[in-house]
């Protein structure tokens, strides 16, 4: 990122999300996500059933915020989400992924 902004300027809106979705795709990859949606309301973050994720770490989660985050059978953690814009799904998702990880 900075040696972009040294070689060509402030990076366009455009350009700053998209390395952000990279870096995220990085930790969904080492997490073994398969898929992440957002359905207007709520992020569903898709595990692959062999994740390195403990089922420890996804429980306490749902114990801290029960009324936030939900867990399914099919291997869905489905979070509620306040700020609905770009920026705020994005860290929305960073925040989980950094407790997940």
């Amino acid at each position: 990122r900075d040696e972009l902004a040294d070689r060509f300027g402030p990076l366009p809106l455009a350009v700053s999300y998209l390395l952000e979705v990279m870096a995220v795709r990085l930790q969904l990859k080492s997490l073994l996500i398969r898929e992440v949606e957002f359905d207007g309301r709520k992020l569903i973050v898709a595990f692959h059933p062999k994740t390195p994720v403990s089922p420890d770490i996804i429980v306490a989660l749902i114990r801290k915020e029960p009324r936030k985050y939900q867990f399914t059978p099919d291997y869905r953690l489905l979070g509620e989400v306040s700020d609905t814009s770009f920026e705020g799904i994005l860290t929305e998702l960073r925040n989980v992924l950094k407790r997940l990880g």
